[in-house]
C-alpha cells in the first residue's frame, strides 16, 4: 500500500516535471519566433505553453505583448492586466503596467493609459521612460477632454440655433396671423367699395333711351292707368246699382 502511494506521487511528480519542460521548450520557442519578428508564429507558442502549465506568468505576459505586436490591443490589454496582477516581483509588475499603458495609447484610452503609467512608476520609481509616456499620456488626455467639452459646447450651440430658428419662425407665423386679423376689416370695406364702384360703372355703360323709346314708354305707361282707371269706374258702376235695386 505504500508502496504503490509512493509509485503515484513520483508519477505525479514526474508528470509535473515532463509538463513544466514542455511548456519552457514552448515558451524559448515563442521568444524566439519573437526576436524574428514572428509574432503569430510567437503567439502560437505561448498559448501551447499556457496549455501545458496555466499559471504560467511568463506566458500570459509575452503573449500580450505579441498581441500587441500584431496590433491586437483589446487581447493584449486584457492579457497584460492579468500578468500585473498576478507579477511576482516588482520589476515584473512595473514592465506590465507599462507595456499595458502603452497597449491603452494605442486604444485612445487615456484616462487607462495614464493609472497604468503610474502603476508602473509605483513600482519603479524613476524610470524615466515610462515618466516620458506618463506625460505623453496626461496631454493626450487633456487634448481629449477639450475636444470632448468644444464638441458638447458646439452640440449646445446648435441646439440653441435650432431653438432659436424655430422661435423666429413661430413669431413671424404669430406676426402674420395678426396681421391678417388686423386687415381683414379693411380688405373687406376695400372688397365693398370695389363692388359699388363695378356697380356704377355698369350702370354708366347702360346706353341712355333713344326718343322713340322714351315715347313708347310713355304710351305704355298712360294705357297702363286708361285701363286701371276704367276698372275702377266698372266697379264704382257696379257697386251703386247694387245699392239701388236693394233699396
Amino acid at each position: 500500500m505504500q508502496k504503490t502511494g509512493l509509485l503515484l506521487m513520483l508519477q505525479m511528480v514526474f508528470g509535473y516535471a515532463t509538463m513544466a519542460q514542455s511548456a519552457h521548450k514552448s515558451l524559448r520557442s515563442g521568444d524566439e519566433a519573437f526576436d524574428n519578428a514572428k509574432y503569430e508564429n510567437a503567439e502560437k507558442a505561448y498559448q501551447q505553453a499556457l496549455k501545458k502549465a496555466p499559471g504560467n506568468n511568463k506566458a500570459t505576459y509575452n503573449l500580450g505583448n505579441s498581441m500587441y505586436r500584431q496590433g491586437k490591443y483589446e487581447d493584449a490589454a486584457t492579457l497584460l492586466t492579468d500578468a500585473a496582477k498576478k507579477a511576482q516581483t516588482p520589476a515584473e509588475r512595473a514592465d506590465a503596467y507599462h507595456n499595458l499603458g502603452n497597449t491603452q495609447m494605442q486604444l485612445q484610452k487615456y484616462d487607462q493609459a495614464v493609472q497604468a503609467y503610474q502603476n508602473s512608476l509605483r513600482n519603479r520609481p524613476g524610470d524615466a521612460e515610462t515618466k516620458q509616456n506618463l506625460q505623453m499620456a496626461l496631454k493626450k488626455k487633456q487634448e481629449q477632454q477639450q475636444q470632448e467639452q468644444q464638441k458638447k459646447d458646439q452640440q449646445q450651440q446648435q441646439q440653441q440655433q435650432n431653438k432659436d430658428q424655430q422661435q423666429n419662425q413661430q413669431d413671424q407665423k404669430d406676426q402674420q396671423d395678426q396681421n391678417q386679423q388686423q386687415n381683414q376689416p379693411q380688405q373687406n370695406q376695400q372688397n365693398k367699395d370695389q363692388n359699388q364702384q363695378q356697380q356704377q360703372q355698369q350702370s354708366k355703360s347702360t346706353p341712355p333711351l333713344t326718343q322713340s323709346q322714351e315715347q313708347l314708354l310713355k304710351y305704355i305707361d298712360r294705357q297702363d292707368r286708361e285701363i286701371k282707371q276704367r276698372y275702377q269706374e266698372k266697379t264704382t258702376k257696379t257697386q251703386t246699382s247694387r245699392h239701388q235695386k236693394d233699396w
